[in-house]
């Protein structure tokens, strides 16, 4: 940054699915007026717990139709995706289901 004057955001973790969600968390963590400048840092085996709180709108693959049919069913973080079984989340968005899983435990 002082070379460049060029801001960076780094989020570090196991896989790339946990890493650029740490990036957009570390960003949005950001509280002041200047450009972000975030490092976040997830430990292996620290994935699902960084995960479970979060708005599921952070996973990949869950856009506005997704969202919506999610939220009718109560479920509004990562975490109620952990908790849900995997038959009534296909019931719900199809085969996209075990994939959508798996991604809730940080597993990519």
């Amino acid at each position: 940054m002082r070379k460049t004057g060029l801001p960076c955001s780094i989020g570090a973790a196991s896989n790339k699915l946990v890493a650029k969600i740490a990036t957009n968390i570390g960003k949005a963590d950001h509280k002041n007026p200047t450009a972000p400048l975030a490092i976040k840092v997830i430990p292996p085996g620290g994935e699902a717990k960084f995960l479970k709180p979060l708005p599921i709108r952070e996973m990949w693959g869950i856009g506005p139709k997704s969202e919506s049919i999610l939220h009718e069913k109560g479920i509004r973080v990562i975490g109620d995706i952990q908790k849900i079984p995997l038959k009534e989340l296909e019931g719900l968005i199809g085969n996209f289901a075990k994939s959508l899983k798996d991604r809730s435990f940080g597993i990519d």
